[in-house]
């Protein structure tokens, strides 16, 4: 019999997290998984840990490769799945117990081809460690509690990519890959608008259950370096485009141009003079298709980094973020935060404690 959901784990160089991410999985309450890991040419201790969790459970897939990327590793572990459902969790995060058995359990009753949950932003050196995801208007607390299509409840085109917080019928996602470019990155974003340019059917159980690491030193995009960050602008486009591909995008133009904005401005923002301006020259390739703008979703301020860019314009910082930028402090929580540029203070204060 195959197995319900065939979880794949993408891995590179992430010794320090990966036992807790497959330990959680290992611990799901749904028993009928597979799990396909795929160490994507680790250089770390982390070939020799997943070693021994394949010796210790038959229902582990280890797949050992030349580093090809997270598109590779992505979509290897999918052809090779048997399951009925796909689900992707990211090796440096981990999940609740219960994550696959409630969204196999929707899945069945609705008959949807994508699943979706809410997830918690992870930090353990926080003194509140996980907080549920919930930016204004940015949750799927919004979204319709049946299954629905994604142009029946279009601010889907807006919402966090989090492709790892859900599940997808096995012989649909097949049907589609994560780019697989050399030295791409944020492939999340055109593999979500594809996703939800196929879908007819999806639905979402209002729980988190996936606990996203965002803490110092792990890594993830907002503290990536400036140059990464530019990477974010070419992904973008291939997002564009999937739209454009399935006749999507005059239909969610709004939501996706919103989406396209809303990352992209806080990216641009940790540019040097320099940068900004050749960030600028390529957003405005994204907004060439943004014709007749209603700007439907933006803020006042977004709005305005958008129409600057869109007439031929590098935006302004203001002196009061750039200086944010240099040095910050503030109290959050209960925490003392210091952030000189892009490193973060807060969990060296904690331990001093």
């Amino acid at each position: 019999m195959n197995p319900k959901i065939s979880i794949i784990i993408p891995c590179y160089n992430v010794e320090r997290y990966v036992c807790e991410c497959v330990e959680s999985v290992l611990k799901q309450t749904l028993r009928e998984i597979e799990i396909i890991i795929v160490n994507d040419g680790s250089t770390d201790g982390t070939s020799e840990i997943l070693r021994e969790f394949a010796r210790k459970d038959k229902r582990i897939i280890l797949i050992t490769q030349e580093n090809g990327g997270y598109g590779v590793a992505v979509n290897n572990g999918i052809a090779k799945a048997s399951g009925e459902y796909i689900g992707i969790v990211e090796s440096d995060d981990f999940i609740n117990p219960q994550m696959y058995e409630k969204l196999y359990a929707k899945a069945k009753d609705t008959g949807a081809e994508v699943v979706k949950c809410n997830f918690y932003m992870y930090d353990s050196y926080a003194k509140i460690q996980n907080e549920i995801y919930q930016l204004k208007k940015h949750n799927l607390d919004i979204a319709p509690n049946g299954v629905f299509s994604p142009l029946e409840f279009r601010a889907i085109f807006y919402l966090h990519a989090s492709i790892w917080a859900g599940i997808y019928k096995a012989d649909f996602i097949k049907q589609i890959k994560v780019l697989e470019t050399a030295g791409a990155a944020y492939q999340d974003f055109p593999f979500a608008m594809e996703i939800l340019s196929k879908a007819s059917k999806i639905a979402v159980v209002k729980e988190a259950f996936y606990h996203y690491r965002t803490e110092f030193g792990q890594g993830n995009s907002m503290q990536a370096k400036p140059q990464k960050l530019m990477r974010h602008i070419d992904a973008t486009l291939q997002a564009r485009d999937a739209l454009a591909k399935y006749s999507m995008l005059d239909k969610v133009k709004e939501e996706f141009f919103y989406n396209a904005s809303l990352g992209n401005c806080a990216f641009f923002k940790k540019q040097n003079a320099k940068n900004r301006k050749i960030y600028a020259d390529k957003m405005r390739e994204v907004f060439e298709l943004y014709d007749n703008p209603q700007f439907t979703h933006f803020e006042p301020k977004l709005k305005e980094w958008t129409q600057t860019i869109m007439q031929g314009k590098t935006p302004k910082i203001p002196f009061k973020e750039l200086r944010r930028r240099v040095f910050r402090m503030r109290i959050k929580k209960g925490e003392i935060h210091i952030k000189l540029g892009n490193f973060e203070l807060k969990k060296y204060y904690k331990k001093a404690l």
